[in-house]
Order: structure tokens, then sequence, then C-alpha cells
């Protein structure tokens, strides 16, 4: 072999290395925008679950406190209205 093959040789292990370094960097600035894209697709899908969760919760709640609230209103018209017939017994007792 002479000189000239091995200086060849080893210039193109040097460029296939330097190639391969490049290619790896490449690929490693790649993958670090695409995490971080996942990353914030991700927390934005869970800060939205998070947000229609909440949301969900509220609803619940203030469906219970207007059930609440007409069968408090149901019964309030209850008891005046019992009232009302316990007054006019009273009323009807006295009259002779």
């Amino acid at each position: 072999m002479s000189l000239e093959w091995i200086e060849y040789v080893g210039l193109t292990f040097n460029f296939l290395e330097v190639a391969w370094k490049l290619v790896r960097g490449v690929i490693k600035f790649v993958h670090k925008i695409i995490k971080t894209i996942w990353n914030k697709t991700e927390q934005d899908v869970r800060n939205k679950y998070d947000e229609v969760k909440d949301e969900g919760e509220n609803f619940k709640i203030a469906f219970i406190l207007r059930i609440n609230g007409q069968n408090i209103a149901k019964r309030r018209k209850e008891v005046e209205a019992s009232l009302i017939s316990v007054e006019l017994d009273k009323l009807d007792s006295l009259i002779p």
C-alpha cells in the first residue's frame, strides 16, 4: 500500500466521523424540538382536561344547589299552605 492510499483512507474515515457527528447533532436537535412540542402539546391537553373536569364539577355542584333550592322552595310552599290551612281551621272553629 502506498502512502497516498493510507492518507486517502484516513481522510475518508475522518470525513465519515465528522459526517456522523454532524448527523447525530442534527438528530439530537430535531429530537429536542419534537420533544419540546410533544411536552407542550401534552401539557395543553392535560390543562384542557383539568379545565373541562373543573367545569364538570362546577356544573354538578350548581345542579345540586339548584335541585336543593327547588326542594327548599317546594317545602316552603307546603309549609305556608299548611300554616294557612291551620289558621283557617282556627278561624273556622272561632266562628259559631
